[in-house]
């Protein structure tokens, strides 16, 4: 059994996250949230559980990115694309390869559409409401892609570990 607050994995007979404080109920496998008061007010974005991501260096991601001129990059992007769609629960949305023929059809532009994008997702994944996404299109803006790549690999890495 999982919090829906924060996506612990708690044991069975817990009835209280031992991370953010929520009470959990077990009543025929629908797991109900009770909000304690320090929580009553404030935003609980939903926390997705992460499932379909791939575990990546960073380093060694942006290393073969480098050494392969960018090739590795190009496969980079579009499995960031497919993970981040999957684990964020948006799987209608545009695919890896769908991404990479509409950058490519825009020389680059729909990149910065992308990056919002990922943003959007990585704020999903993490639970947070937040303003990744400006800030993903600020360094895509920038020239800074490889960065978002690392940032983003960095969220699916993260959830993974939850």
């Amino acid at each position: 059994m999982f919090c829906e607050r924060c996506g612990k994995e708690l044991a069975d007979n817990q009835t209280v996250c031992p991370i953010c404080g929520a009470q959990v109920s077990n009543s025929s496998n629908s797991y109900a949230q009770t909000e304690s008061s320090e929580y009553t007010n404030s935003y609980t974005p939903p926390v997705y559980i992460a499932q379909g991501g791939t575990y990546r260096s960073v380093a060694l991601s942006i290393f073969l990115t480098f050494i392969t001129c960018g090739l590795y990059g190009i496969y980079w992007y579009v499995c960031l694309t497919d993970e981040m769609n999957r684990m964020s629960g948006r799987t209608k949305e545009d695919s890896g390869l769908l991404s990479l023929l509409f950058a490519l059809i825009t020389c680059g532009i729909y990149t910065h559409v992308w990056a919002y994008r990922m943003g959007t997702k990585r704020d999903i994944i993490a639970g947070e409401k937040g303003f990744t996404n400006i800030a993903y299109t600020l360094l895509s803006i920038c020239g800074l892609s490889l960065v978002v790549y690392a940032l983003a690999q960095d969220a699916i890495n993260d959830a993974l570990d939850r």
